[in-house]
């Protein structure tokens, strides 16, 4: 079989000619072991990007109304693992370091340093409405998360060292938008959320609010290597029956980075 490649496809009109195979002849000078130079896994990928975001904390605390706001890079590793075309499991970290500062209210200091960080563990399934792994993707899937957070302690404005983790469920998915670029976007909520307060600021939790979105592009920069870009967006609230009753982190942030095929 002959098997000729450019870089247009056929489309209606188009002339193809075909030549009669003749089963007599020899392809034994071809170097066929170069195709190992050019193989590319099939088992997953791993996405390695820069974070830069902003990030607000906002507390209802026994001095009033404080909020803190300031810029916060880092870097995130994402992985996914196809045990099937339909089935995967997936995990995420990430860790962003930078400093906040007073945005409103009176704090007892104008600024403090910060270090979220992010744990995913998920797993789910991938429906493929046309049939095939590189259509449109739809994803649904579930796990188990947990978001850090960092701030300098101090009680009476309602700032300390705490962390939110449970249950996530999410949906997501992609679709390709023209031949090597594609669009995805997720949402995500943690329906069943514990509150880990390691400095004793606040009292009992009240109510967990979770949520994050994703949305962005990957281009195809060669068969092993994707290049991808997007915005997610992660807000965490929580209120409490004591003096400190409310806090909120906020964050957008923007994504950078390259996904390698194993």
């Amino acid at each position: 079989i002959k098997i000729y490649n450019n870089d247009k496809k056929a489309i209606t009109g188009d002339w193809i000619k075909l030549e009669k195979f003749d089963p007599k002849s020899n392809y034994s000078d071809k170097n066929f072991s170069k195709f190992e130079d050019h193989k590319y896994g099939k088992l997953g990928d791993v996405n390695i990007s820069f974070l830069l975001g902003s990030h607000t904390v906002t507390t209802k605390a026994s001095t009033g109304r404080n909020k803190l706001s300031g810029l916060l890079y880092g870097l995130k590793i994402e992985g996914e693992t196809w045990i099937t075309r339909n089935y995967f499991v997936s995990g995420e970290f990430s860790k962003k370091i930078g400093s906040v500062e007073k945005s409103s209210g009176s704090p007892s200091s104008d600024s403090s340093s910060q270090g979220p960080s992010t744990l995913k563990i998920l797993g789910g399934f991938k429906y493929l409405p046309m049939g095939y792994f590189y259509g449109p993707q739809v994803s649904f899937y579930g796990g188990w998360g947990k978001y850090s957070y960092s701030l300098d302690e101090s009680s009476t404005d309602g700032f300390g060292e705490n962390d939110i983790s449970g249950i996530i469920l999410g949906v997501g998915g992609n679709i390709p938008l023209k031949k090597g670029l594609r669009l995805y976007a997720s949402g995500e909520i943690m329906p069943f959320a514990d509150f880990n307060d390691e400095d004793n600021v606040f009292g009992g939790s009240k109510s967990i609010s979770s949520t994050a979105l994703d949305i962005g592009v990957i281009y195809y920069w060669s068969p092993a290597m994707k290049l991808t870009a997007g915005i997610d967006i992660i807000s965490n609230a929580m209120r409490f029956s004591g003096a400190n009753s409310e806090l909120k982190y906020s964050e957008t942030n923007f994504n950078a980075g390259a996904q390698f095929s194993f």
